[in-house]
């Protein structure tokens, strides 16, 4: 439930910046669901903030694409269904495959070493996976190929998307063969880059987000009981692949939770 922040004086993050980290944990989360109104007189009761902090929390949180603004209603948690998973792993899928592919070619011994020792432990690793621990090591994992690529700005871009995938994830999409899949992709990209080769990596990539697509629209069809009667054409990927999957959230995607729902009742 999201508590009141309380005024920190000797805290060297401003007051802002800790809300909007607030806002953004729950959003990713699952803390506020998708679709779940952020209405400024309730946030500001639950967190205990001005409506002027509240407000550029929010343009911060749309920026990302975890809020969007919508006319005559407000901001509401952004949508996560079969378009914004095609979106998120279309676009994951280049600018990993670019991040990827330069630190294949660049990195410094350092980043490589680091890079090594963590392409060990998922060597290691065997089913049943444990999500929590599983996560953090595709974190690091993730993290440093973008710190050893050096590309701030894809970096930047990189992180949001991944905040959105967090966002999927409370949404119901994971499990243990999407995380069979992660440790797939990882091993095969780390092989890759080990080999200093930087068009199969990038290659590798695609591939791995064409399969974590393929993955994500099937757990969010399986989640809405597979009553869809449109089909849902998944965005072609750079491995070549293509998905046509019934998409059962079209009528609903845009569909607002009732005025009634307060920040109590969701969080």
């Amino acid at each position: 439930m999201l508590t009141k922040i309380v005024s920190d004086v000797a805290s060297a993050t401003p007051l802002r910046a800790r809300l909007t980290e607030r806002l953004r944990e729950a959003i990713a989360s699952g803390e506020l669901p998708p679709g779940t109104p952020l209405r400024e007189r309730h946030l500001c009761q639950a967190l205990g903030i001005s409506r002027t902090s509240l407000r550029e929390a929010l343009r911060a949180l749309e920026s990302e694409g975890l809020a969007v603004s919508v006319p005559h209603k407000g901001a509401i948690v952004a949508p996560c269904g079969k378009k914004e998973a095609d979106d998120i792993y279309a676009t994951r899928a280049v600018l990993e495959g670019l991040v990827a592919a330069q630190f294949a070619d660049k990195a410094s011994k350092k980043s490589r070493a680091e890079l090594r020792h963590i392409a060990d432990e998922l060597a290691e690793i065997e089913p049943p996976l444990d999500g929590p621990g599983f996560f953090e090591i595709a974190g690091r994992f993730s993290a440093t190929i973008m710190e050893g690529a050096g590309n701030r700005l894809a970096a930047s871009a990189l992180s949001s998307i991944y905040l959105r995938q967090r966002q999927l994830r409370a949404a119901g999409v994971g499990g243990e063969r999407y995380m069979e899949e992660c440790l797939r992709g990882m091993r095969e990209i780390a092989s890759a880059i080990d080999r200093h080769d930087a068009i199969a990596t990038e290659a590798a990539c695609h591939r791995h987000c064409a399969n974590l697509l393929k993955i994500a629209l099937s757990c969010l069809d399986e989640k809405s009981g597979g009553r869809s009667a449109t089909p849902h054409k998944a965005r072609r990927l750079s491995s070549g692949a293509r998905d046509d999957a019934p998409d059962s959230a079209d009528a609903r995607r845009e569909k607002l939770p009732a005025d009634h729902s307060d920040i109590d009742e969701v969080a």
